[in-house]
C-alpha cells in the first residue's frame, strides 16, 4: 500500500515475527511452524479470523495475528494485507528451506464442499486460483477478498499456488475447505520434524520418532544390530515413542525367523515365515515367483491415524520372501494377497509396522510417512 514503513523482522529457529505499517493499516503477526495449533488473532474481521483459526489449527502451526485497519470503508486493505504479512512471516521461518519438500498438496472436503490446494516453494510468485462462490457475501465478508489474501501471500512467501474449489453450494463451506486445504499443504512442505539417519545411540535416544528400516537379509541385520549395541536403544524406542518398522524393520519386531533360522527382538509373539513355493499359484494356476516384487493392492483390516488420506486398496511396492505371522491376528493393519493373504501391516500402541516399501510407493506412501511425522503414537 501507501507510504509503506520498512517491515520489523524478528526469526529463530522456524519462527518469524513481522510487523508492517502503511497509511491504512497496521499488521503484526507471528508464526511458530513447529506449533500445535493454537491461534489469537484480532483483526477486526470476524470471517477472516474464523478462516486464520484454521489455518493454525490444520496447519499444526502457531499464528498470531493483531490488525488495526481502515475498517470504517471496507476490509479490502486489511484482508490484503494480512495476507502480505503472513507471507513475509512464512517466507523467513521458513529460512533456507533445507530439509523440506518443495511441492505439497491437500484435498479438504466439508459436507458438499471439496477444495484443493497445491503448493509451490518455487522462489518466485504465482497464483492460479479458480473458487466460483455461489453468493458474494458470507455475512459481511466480500469473497473477492480470499483472491486479495492469497495473492497478498503468494507475492510475499515467494511461492506458486494453486488454489481450486472443485465444487460446493455453500459459500461459507467454499471458503472454509479453501483455507483449510491451504494449511495442510503448508504443513505438508514444512512437516514438523528433522530427519537424521544415524546409527549413534545418543541420537536415537533423543529422537521424537523412530524409524527401523532394515536392509539386507534378518541374519545380517540382526547381527549388525546386537553388535553395534542398539539392540537396548530400538526396543526403547519400541516402548516410548512412535516408531515405525519398514520391511525388515517389520520381521525384526517378532520372535523369530525362518530366514537363518534368526532370533527377532521378541517385541511381538509371532514368527517370520518363507512363502512356500507349493503354494506360489493364482487363481488362473499361474505360478508366482519368490520373491514377492512389485506393486499389490492392500487391504485394510483396522483403521489408524497412519491411514489417512490412503484409501483402502491402495497398491504399494514389495520386494521380500519372508512375511510376518503374528500369534495376535488382532494387531494385524492390513493385509495383502500373494496368492493367500498374509499380514502386511500390523499396528499396535505406539509401533506402526509395514512389509512394503513406502518409500518407493510413490504419493500414496509419502502420505503415509507423512501421516507419522504427524502422529502423536496414540490410537
Amino acid at each position: 500500500m501507501n507510504d509503506r514503513k520498512p517491515a520489523t523482522p524478528a526469526s529463530t529457529g522456524r519462527r518469524a515475527r513481522v510487523e508492517r505499517a502503511t497509511k491504512e493499516t497496521t499488521i503484526v503477526v507471528a508464526v511458530n511452524l513447529d506449533g500445535s495449533g493454537r491461534a489469537e488473532v484480532a483483526t477486526g474481521v470476524p470471517f477472516l479470523d474464523h478462516m486464520l483459526d484454521q489455518v493454525a489449527r490444520h496447519g499444526m502451526l502457531d499464528l498470531s495475528v493483531q490488525a488495526k485497519g481502515d475498517l470504517h470503508i471496507d476490509a479490502h486493505h486489511t484482508v490484503e494485507d494480512v495476507g502480505i504479512t503472513l507471507g513475509q512471516a512464512v517466507k523467513q521461518a521458513l529460512g533456507d528451506k533445507a530439509g523440506l519438500t518443495r511441492y505439497g498438496h491437500a484435498y479438504v472436503p466439508l459436507d458438499e464442499a471439496l477444495s484443493r490446494v497445491v503448493l509451490d516453494l518455487s522462489g518466485r510468485p504465482g497464483l492460479e486460483y479458480h473458487v466460483p462462490f455461489t453468493r458474494p457475501m458470507i455475512g459481511a465478508f466480500d469473497v473477492d477478498l480470499t483472491h486479495e489474501f492469497f495473492q497478498g501471500f503468494v507475492n510475499h512467501a515467494l511461492v506458486t499456488l494453486h488454489v481450486d474449489n472443485l465444487r460446493g453450494q455453500n459459500a461459507h463451506h467454499q471458503a472454509e475447505t479453501v483455507f483449510k486445504a491451504f494449511a495442510k499443504a503448508l504443513r505438508f512442505v514444512a512437516p514438523r520434524c528433522t530427519t537424521v539417519v544415524s546409527s549413534d545411540p545418543a541420537t536415537i535416544r533423543n529422537a521424537a520418532r523412530v524409524v527401523l528400516p532394515g536392509q539386507s537379509a534378518m541374519p545380517d541385520c540382526m547381527r549388525c544390530l546386537n553388535a553395534s549395541g542398539l539392540r537396548e536403544v530400538v526396543l526403547q524406542a519400541c516402548s516410548d515413542r512412535p516408531f515405525l518398522g519398514i520391511c525388515l524393520g517389520l520381521q525384526m519386531l517378532f520372535e523369530n525367523s525362518e530366514e537363518g533360522p534368526t532370533t527377532g527382538l521378541g517385541v511381538f509373539a509371532g514368527r517370520v515365515v518363507r512363502f512356500r513355493e507349493a503354494a506360489m499359484v493364482d487363481s488362473g494356476g499361474r505360478r508366482l515367483k519368490v520373491p514377492h516384487m512389485g506393486w499389490s493392492p492392500v487391504r485394510r483390516e483396522q483403521e489408524h491415524p497412519l491411514w489417512h488420506g490412503i484409501d483402502d486398496g491402495t497398491r504399494f511396492y514389495f520386494a521380500h520372501s519372508y512375511y510376518p505371522a503374528p500369534d495376535d491376528v488382532g494387531m494385524t493393519a492390513a493385509t495383502v494377497a500373494y496368492p493367500a493373504a498374509f499380514t502386511c501391516a500390523i499396528a499396535r500402541a505406539n509401533i506402526f509396522a509395514v512389509q512394503f516399501h513406502p518409500e518407493k510407493s510413490h504419493r500414496a506412501g509419502l502420505q503415509l510417512l507423512s501421516n507419522f511425522v504427524a502422529w502423536n503414537g496414540r490410537v
